[in-house]
């Protein structure tokens, strides 16, 4: 038995429209680059669109800091 034993997953019974809704929830969620905290992208209080990239901010505090030091955040 090999490591691929201990992450099998049986999705065989999981419905295609399952997956489009997983897929969906991957694309609302996203990080911080600032404070690292999880935000959804409807909820978002800021945004900004760097190098064809939108970063999600939880805060117009971690927006402006992330614009004023965006090479911090390896951008």
């Amino acid at each position: 038995t090999g490591p691929e034993a201990l992450i099998h997953v049986d999705l065989s019974h999981v419905a295609i429209s399952d997956f489009h809704r997983i897929e969906e929830i991957g694309r609302l969620v996203n990080i911080d680059p600032v404070c690292r905290m999880t935000v959804n992208a409807r909820r978002a209080r800021a945004t900004v669109e760097r190098d064809g990239q939108i970063y999600y901010f939880c805060s117009l505090c971690c927006r402006n800091t992330f614009v004023l030091h965006c090479e911090r955040y390896g951008t």
